[in-house]
């Protein structure tokens, strides 16, 4: 994900033995770019460990999101709870405890509002798998409220309308995938 600069990147490497967060930065004032730098000066964004045993319980970071005013990182930790952390003060805030997506495979599919208020997501309700509604999720208050609930699938979350409306893609409606294949989805404005 790039940093409201353009002169950042944040990215996931496993060098460690786990996962963590990188961020990648123009080291000369003068490189317009990353395609064309001399040097680029690159550090973890979190402090992780390499693990003894492969069994020992290191906390994991992934799916760096950078917010549209730069400030904040939506992330993945110990792969399915949602966070974000303030870019400048380094304070981090737990929004999900895995319930948005029960599964341990490290998955996000989310989208920032243009306000970098909101979290637009894919989740999946308890005992709703493998199917995935859309859901909002308010960086603030952690506050989740599933827009979609539709027992179908529901993907690609996008803000519209300068952030006042959700495009998603949905097999609700049309032909379905009932236990076999061929469904066909719609776009879908909430």
């Amino acid at each position: 994900s790039w940093g409201a600069d353009n002169r950042t990147l944040y990215y996931t490497s496993e060098r460690s033995g786990r996962k963590n967060i990188y961020r990648a930065t123009l080291s000369r004032s003068v490189e317009p770019d990353f395609v064309n730098a001399t040097s680029v000066r690159e550090e973890p964004v979190f402090n992780v460990k390499r693990p003894a045993a492969l069994t020992d319980a290191t906390p994991e970071y992934s799916h760096p999101i950078v917010s549209p005013d730069g400030k904040k990182l939506a992330f993945i930790s110990n792969r399915n709870e949602i966070n974000v952390m303030d870019i400048a003060t380094h304070k981090e805030t737990k929004l999900t405890s895995g319930e948005t997506y029960p599964g341990q495979d490290d998955e996000m599919v989310a989208v920032w509002s243009p306000d970098s208020r909101w979290l637009a997501i894919e989740m999946q309700p308890p005992m709703h798998d493998p199917y995935s509604d859309i859901a909002l999720l308010d960086v603030e208050t952690g506050r989740l409220t599933n827009i979609t609930q539709s027992g179908y699938f529901c993907s690609n979350p996008r803000f519209v309308l300068d952030g006042n409306a959700i495009i998603f893609f949905t097999d609700r409606y049309g032909m379905r995938n009932h236990a076999s294949w061929g469904s066909q989805e719609d776009i879908m404005i909430v």
